[in-house]
């Protein structure tokens, strides 16, 4: 009978051991998925942002009232802002981690300024020459 008393106390201590080692790895486990998120949601903002900037130059060379609706789907959080000529598209990551994309904008400096977090509409028209950004959100 002692035998076995002391059979299942090794049994608990290795178990008590493995969890230990899994609770060690955790946080390191979390921290790669939270950047692999961010590798992801980088990638598809560039598209996003070479898609737009495509289409901001093909309406500047189309005829006034011509419009382009483009689909964004954000991981995290993409807050779109002007500075001079450009839209600035900058992915918020984890551990207050940033990267953002320059997209040239033809012609005229585009006036915009937020934010989203989930899948939008962004409608690019042209309006006397300039090619304007709108965002719809569902």
């Amino acid at each position: 009978m002692k035998g076995k008393g002391q059979l299942s106390l090794e049994y608990l201590i290795l178990l008590a051991a493995a969890l230990s080692a899994f609770a060690l790895l955790l946080p390191l486990l979390n921290q790669t998925y939270e950047t692999g998120l961010f590798a992801l949601d980088c990638a598809n903002a560039k598209s996003f942002a070479n898609c737009l900037h495509q289409s901001s130059e093909e309406l500047s060379m189309q005829a006034d009232g011509s419009i382009k609706t483009l689909e964004a789907s954000p991981v995290g959080e993409w807050v779109f802002s002007s500075m001079g000529k450009h839209l600035l598209l900058e992915v918020q990551g984890p551990s207050h981690s940033t990267k953002t994309f320059q997209i040239p904008f033809p012609k005229q400096e585009p006036a915009v300024n937020f934010s989203i977090s989930q899948k939008t509409r962004i409608s690019l028209s042209n309006k006397g020459g300039k090619v304007l950004l709108e965002y719809h959100q569902p």
